[in-house]
């Protein structure tokens, strides 16, 4: 054979996937999503939490997925939303592969009894359900959404039974 003749051996796992019609449609859709969410702040003119004077608009050419009943854009909304599950799940995986490497160099170093309770503590925390410790791990109370943090909810400026006598 030439040397300059490369033989093609067996696609790697990325080549696996690209082949695959249904890989690639999600890593196409998937890059769009990231783009739309990285490059938001740029494309968008409007604030998300600004309420606007358009409530429950339809999609147009301003609003792409339409207003809310706040008059807030919903794409922008979305973007917003879907940029900060991305960072959270960015920042969960790398917390866990910090963790894990920690944990995995010193058992992997000091060995024997080191290794043998880490391990175990590992196994401890892979057999409990991940709601268990959400659940038991206490946060403050939260008075973002309460009146002077005195229980009462703020009523919104748009809640229609507000401003209508019958339905009190």
């Amino acid at each position: 054979e030439s040397p300059l003749i490369k033989v093609a051996g067996p696609p790697g796992v990325w080549g696996r996937f690209w082949q695959d019609l249904g890989g690639r449609a999600a890593a196409v859709l998937f890059g769009m999503l990231c783009l739309a969410v990285l490059a938001g702040p740029w494309l968008r003119p409007f604030d998300g939490n600004t309420p606007g004077e358009q409530r429950l608009a339809p999609p147009n050419s301003v609003h792409w997925m339409g207003t809310d009943a706040h008059g807030r854009d919903v794409f922008v909304r979305t973007c917003e939303g879907a940029r900060l599950s991305l960072l959270m799940g960015l920042s969960g995986a790398m917390v866990s592969l910090v963790l894990g490497v920690g944990v995995g160099l010193v058992a992997g170093y000091f060995g024997g009894r080191v290794d043998a309770i880490l391990m175990r503590t590992v196994d401890v925390f892979y057999s409990l359900p991940g709601v268990v410790l959400v659940l038991t791990h206490e946060n403050p109370p939260s008075t973002r959404f309460t009146t002077a943090g005195q229980g009462y909810p703020e009523p919104s400026p748009y809640d229609s039974r507000m401003f209508d006598p019958k339905v009190r």
